[in-house]
């Protein structure tokens, strides 16, 4: 009740609401789509543990490693800084800001005033964004394991949420 109180008064989000991204839908369930759900359910859970023994690995093999990049956590945060940056930046959904990008995958196209990314495109345009969607996913996955064991503060509930949004999207 206190962190309502707090964040209500404060308002950080500049949005008057609690939450940071508020999803409401203009349309209700249909039957069919539990099916989709499901499998995207269990996309996750293969996903979570993936990515938890991808993680190990990098870690093991950071600590195990004779590399010099390695020894130095200054010198392996500019390679991986680098490495991102070189991945990211093609591609309008991973170049995005994360908290722009998660809001915008979870709105629906009724509620987007500005398109900038191209989701709500239609007919043979949108196998293009569906695409770039899911290599975005795949890309931003391996990105957070190889950069979520780095010697510097990084977060790594924004960066699930937008994989998560880049596959449930697609």
């Amino acid at each position: 009740m206190v962190a309502a109180v707090t964040l209500q008064a404060f308002n950080p989000f500049r949005t008057g609401k609690l939450v940071l991204y508020q999803v409401t839908y203009h349309t209700g369930w249909h039957g069919f789509e539990f099916i989709p759900f499901a499998i995207l359910g269990m996309l996750g859970g293969l996903y979570g543990g993936l990515f938890i023994k991808l993680n190990m690995r990098i870690a093991s093999f950071r600590r195990n490693s004779s590399l010099a990049v390695f020894k130095s956590p200054v010198l392996e945060v500019i390679l991986a800084t680098f490495v991102t940056a070189l991945i990211n930046f093609p591609i309008r959904f991973m170049r995005a800001q994360s908290s722009e990008l998660v809001y915008t995958l979870f709105a629906e196209c009724a509620d987007i005033t500005e398109d900038n990314l191209g989701l709500c495109k239609s007919g043979i345009a949108n196998t293009g964004v569906i695409l770039l969607l899911v290599v975005s996913a795949v890309l931003g996955f391996f990105l957070a394991a190889m950069t979520f064991g780095l010697q510097m503060p990084a977060g790594i509930l924004l960066p699930s949420m937008a994989i998560g949004a880049l596959y449930g999207r697609a």
